[in-house]
């Protein structure tokens, strides 16, 4: 088994070191990243990014936006600038995302064609757009649809969903109701400058509520994780600095981590309530735009993001239930076991939640209408589901050691800090695979083929190491009953590299995104803003927080 194991793992190193050049060689090739950049904003603007809702920083623009992103306004204003040159302006009290899709069409020869799909659900927009025979620009409102014909002018959506409409140039294919604007009205929006007062009916309504909902939610999931992620790392370095020879060691590093797979249960559930949040502002989303079928899809993945929901929190009890535990015993062989009975359970939280954000990404694509992002997204929901069964299937092993060591209190401390340490590593391996899982839908519902090749490559890779810790465990609980510590010995040294490269890959596939500012673009220095005529300085200065309410970063 060691043999075999070692294989796989030499085959997976090779990949993974190659990575970085596949990133290198792959990105020009591909037709789509993002779709532009939102250049400059001002006062309170909310955005979703690929599923993940923040505030924009002023040190986070330029701020690049996929298909399936939305921009929403509280006191404040945003300009999207299209990589095609395309201009739209978000005013004050605004709800819109934005779908684009690349597909080949002709008959003899196939070529690229590009539609994009503004959603105006509520509020105001100035656009100044070119269409070409490979480029296509619809509007749509919950009452009206407009394809444009190289166009520049007005469109607005009242809560009541009353549309406006008014050219100042071009031409567009209107259907539905709506009125027209007099052209004296239509202007060009300005973003910088004072802004109007937001209307409270607007932000007071169920649509715009969910957005802010959403919005805290994941900060505070982004919070708790990172949190999560430090107590375990410290953790993680006390279980390799224990000695067995000095017990007192093994309690306290065992006492350590048992701590923290409560924290991290407790991030995994913060961030499963996140996406059940989001999934519930998609189902707004989905009823006023009146597409039945993405509602029913919300529906039912907001019941697999609540059940995930339900479990993660679970884990909680679980965790907190064995943490007591082990902090009032002095036996050190049953702290060891009992904190590979918390991490354990902390994987299946994590798993879950993995599961939950896959839901999210599923109903995401399925808003978007890319049959392609649908099924692949659908796919991961069911990949992160098969991750949660094997980390609950370490999970019983863990606890059936725990109960050969409660029934035998002498048993060899070397025996049950191998066994716990592999246990443990296995489980870790299993929850970072449930996480590239549920990346991959994220990379599908936000059309960026770039980074879904890189992704379903690392998952591919990391699915499969996620089982050969498990087969590698599968004997676990014969060798502690047969008292063997060699096989148990290679069991957690195998594992143990096994969850490191996980972790290793996984954390540079996210420096990725990063460095290229598609994640967690608060990190970033500021940069430059793209000459632009339509960019005016933004004189006035960033919006304060308003009373009672956070205002967390990306």
């Amino acid at each position: 088994m060691r043999r075999s194991f070692v294989l796989i793992l030499v085959l997976f190193l090779a990949a993974v070191f190659a990575l970085p050049a596949s990133y290198a060689e792959a990105a020009p090739a591909k037709k789509v990243v993002k779709i532009g950049d939102i250049t400059t904003f001002n006062g309170s603007v909310l955005v979703r990014t690929k599923g993940t809702w923040g505030k924009l920083r002023q040190k986070m623009v330029p701020h690049p936006v996929f298909s399936s992103d939305k921009i929403v306004t509280k006191r404040g204003r945003a300009q999207l600038r299209f990589v095609d040159g395309g201009i739209m302006r978000v005013n004050v009290d605004s709800n819109v995302s934005i779908v684009q899709r690349v597909e080949m069409k002709g008959f003899f020869t196939k070529r690229p064609v590009t539609s994009r799909l503004i959603n105006v659900l509520v509020g105001e927009v100035w656009f100044d757009v070119k269409v070409t025979r490979d480029k296509k620009v619809v509007f749509r409102t919950p009452s009206m649809t407009a394809a444009i014909r190289g166009t520049s002018g007005n469109l607005s959506v009242l809560l009541d969903a009353v549309s406006s409409w008014g050219l100042s140039s071009g031409s567009a294919e209107t259907s539905g109701t709506f009125q027209d604007i007099a052209d004296s009205l239509i202007n060009e929006l300005e973003v910088a400058g004072i802004l109007p007062p937001s209307n409270p009916s607007i932000q007071k309504s169920p649509l715009m509520q969910a957005a802010e909902k959403a919005m805290l939610a994941h900060s505070e999931a982004a919070s708790s994780s990172a949190n999560a992620n430090e107590q375990t790392g410290e953790a993680q370095d006390a279980v390799k600095d224990a000695s067995t020879d000095e017990p007192d060691e093994v309690l306290q590093a065992s006492q350590l981590r048992a701590i923290a797979a409560v924290v991290t249960a407790a991030a995994a559930a913060n961030e499963a309530s996140a996406q059940v949040d989001a999934i519930q502002e998609a189902l707004l989303e989905a009823q006023r735009m009146g597409d039945t079928e993405a509602v029913a899809k919300a529906q039912a993945n907001l019941e697999v993001a609540q059940s995930s929901l339900d479990a993660a929190r679970e884990q909680i009890a679980i965790t907190r239930e064995i943490a007591e535990v082990v902090s009032e015993t002095d036996n050190a062989a049953q702290a060891a076991a009992g904190a590979a009975q918390a991490v354990a359970a902390s994987s299946v939280a994590s798993a879950s939640a993995s599961t939950a954000t896959a839901a999210t990404q599923a109903t995401i694509a399925e808003l978007s209408g890319n049959t392609e992002a649908i099924e692949l997204a659908n796919q991961q929901v069911q990949a992160t589901q098969d991750a949660v069964a094997l980390a609950e299937t370490q999970k019983e092993r863990a606890d059936e050691i725990a109960d050969l060591v409660e029934a035998d209190p002498d048993a060899s401390l070397e025996v049950i800090v191998a066994a716990s340490s592999a246990i443990s590593s296995a489980s870790e391996t299993i929850a970072t695979s449930a996480e590239a899982q549920a990346n991959v839908a994220t990379q599908a519902a936000s059309g960026d083929t770039a980074s879904l090749d890189v992704a379903q490559g690392v998952a591919a890779l990391l699915e499969e190491l996620s089982e050969s810790v498990d087969d590698a465990t599968s004997g676990i609980v014969s060798a502690v009953e047969a008292n063997d510590l060699d096989p148990l010995q290679e069991i957690a040294e195998t594992t143990g590299d096994a969850a490191e490269v996980a972790e290793e890959t996984y954390e540079e596939l996210v420096e990725t995104y990063t460095g290229s500012g598609t994640e967690s673009e608060s990190t970033d220095p500021p940069s430059e803003e793209p000459e632009d005529k339509y960019i005016k300085p933004n004189t006035q200065p960033e919006a304060t927080t308003e009373p009672g309410t956070t205002s967390p970063a990306l």
